[in-house]
């Protein structure tokens, strides 16, 4: 059973065993990962066939931890944040600042700073979810060789010919409507969320972005949204979140140095 797989201080982050990772899974894991290393988690990875299954919004990957199953990164970030705090042990890291502290001006900055961050979270989630959608379901390539049999591996024909191409539609229809479903309107909107994202690498001064003392969920989602776009280019044959990385130095260079940091080896 699922409560079996994890213990109260080990999470499980659950996997599915499909060969070829959505773009998405492949995104969110790499934060999750992140995140569960920023608050000195323990944690295993476990391969489970149709994993959205057990998912409570029908995505993954899940985290399953202290008998919780969790997907949404800002839930997640949200989660963790309050029962842990926002001070964690992190080899290297700087103390003081934004985390929590025994006097009420300190608390009340973290506080600050934990809005602020879930403030970020959700900004950036919609574009991302955005972006997401658009590699899965647009992007022919992905659609054609991951998403289509991925979607129809579970259904019988004529289903698994027709359902795909009728969710392609409802995801088209979406994008659209928010101005993201041609290509050059997707890059635009791409490129002003790694330009936000590079403005606050530019601006940051502690190794953090928003200059926290610790490492936040926001640095969490930022490192994996790059690693994840820096990977695209030979994975999925994406160029373009690739270039956008390399256009702007300064977040390339927040992730490179924090990482290591995060995950250490």
């Amino acid at each position: 059973t699922l409560v079996s797989m994890a213990t109260k201080d080990e999470a499980t982050l659950l996997l599915t065993t499909e060969e070829a990772d959505l773009p998405s899974e492949r995104l969110f894991a790499e934060c999750l990962r992140l995140l569960l290393h920023r608050y000195g988690i323990a944690f295993t990875e476990s391969r489970l066939r149709n994993c959205e299954w057990v998912s409570p919004t029908g995505l993954s990957p899940v985290i399953h931890h202290e008998g919780q199953l969790m997907t949404d990164f800002a839930c997640i970030c949200d989660h963790y944040q309050r029962s842990r705090g926002l001070q964690s042990p992190l080899p290297g890291a700087s103390t003081g600042g934004g985390g929590q502290g025994p006097d009420g001006e300190a608390q009340g900055q973290s506080k600050v700073l934990m809005a602020t961050v879930q403030s970020y979270i959700s900004a950036f989630s919609s574009s991302i979810s955005c972006l997401i959608d658009h590699l899965t379901w647009i992007l022919d390539s992905t659609y054609s060789n991951i998403t289509k049999p991925r979607y129809a591996s579970g259904m019988v024909r004529p289903l698994a010919w027709l359902l795909p191409g009728q969710a392609r539609s409802r995801v088209r229809a979406r994008l659209d409507a928010v101005g993201w479903l041609k290509n050059q309107q997707a890059s635009e909107e791409a490129s002003w969320l790694f330009s936000s994202l590079g403005l606050l690498a530019k601006e940051q001064t502690t190794g953090h972005l928003l200059n926290s003392a610790q490492p936040t969920g926001l640095d969490c989602l930022a490192c994996g949204l790059v690693t994840f776009a820096l990977a695209c280019k030979h994975e999925i044959g994406c160029e373009i979140l690739y270039e956008l990385v390399l256009a702007q130095p300064d977040l390339l260079a927040y992730q490179k140095a924090l990482v290591p940091r995060l995950m250490p080896r």
